[in-house]
């Protein structure tokens, strides 16, 4: 019964003006999409120049495995080394973040994690980290 009533009080109403035509959007500028998106090779290949900076700084100075992360940590961090400063503004390779001496977190990353895997580091497993007392967190 209500949609008999619905249909006939629509029937009965005056026809609704067309709506105006909207204007046609604006015309956006063409953009080069295509970028060179480097390999994961590319993205870890330690340059020459820091490799031999890696072994004279850290590698060959011997000594345990906290004196060569601490070597490492000022290697990467301190003037006289890569004195690496935070840039968030993009993700850099190994290379560029050499060159440039800036680095994200994750290009900082990349500047430190390779390295355990070369010549006189040894990785340690999960298992075998140290921790702090009473928690899961490697030191």
């Amino acid at each position: 019964m209500y949609a008999l009533a619905l249909a006939a009080a629509l029937a009965a109403s005056p026809a609704a003006e067309p709506a105006a035509a909207l204007p046609p959007p604006p015309t956006l500028p063409t953009v080069q999409a295509v970028q060179h998106i480097p390999g994961i090779d590319e993205v870890l290949e330690i340059p020459p120049d820091l490799r031999a900076m890696l072994q004279e700084r850290v590698i060959a100075r011997g000594g345990s495995r906290e004196d060569r992360i601490e070597r490492l940590a000022a290697m990467v961090l301190e003037a006289g080394g890569l004195a690496l400063e935070y840039d968030n503004d993009r993700t850099r390779t190994v290379a560029e973040t050499w060159r440039d001496r800036r680095a994200n977190c994750l290009s900082f990353t990349w500047c430190s994690s390779p390295w355990r895997a070369r010549p006189g580091w040894k990785p340690a497993s999960r298992k075998s980290a140290r921790c702090w007392p009473g928690t899961a967190t490697p030191v």
